[in-house]
């Protein structure tokens, strides 16, 4: 299990296998949305559908960050 900080949107996630989940505070829910898949694969959803460049976005992949499980328990519970 990965555990991560999504810095531009201020949420904490964790990667379990091939499924992503979200910290909502209070209890982990399915990122259905794609919100840690893209920002590790730098996915751009904005880009143009031309556009090469809408996989591996610098600014997608820098708004991701691996943290430990230590480091969740002690940012959100510390």
């Amino acid at each position: 299990m990965q555990y991560y900080y999504i810095k531009d949107l201020k949420l904490y996630g964790r990667e379990e296998g091939l499924d992503c989940y979200l910290w909502d505070g209070t209890k982990w829910y399915e990122d259905k949305e794609w919100i840690i898949t893209d920002r590790l694969f730098g996915f751009d959803k904005t880009a143009d559908p031309d556009d090469p460049y809408g996989f591996g976005d610098t600014e997608m992949l820098n708004s991701i960050v691996e943290i430990t499980e230590d480091d969740f328990i002690q940012r959100k519970f510390g």
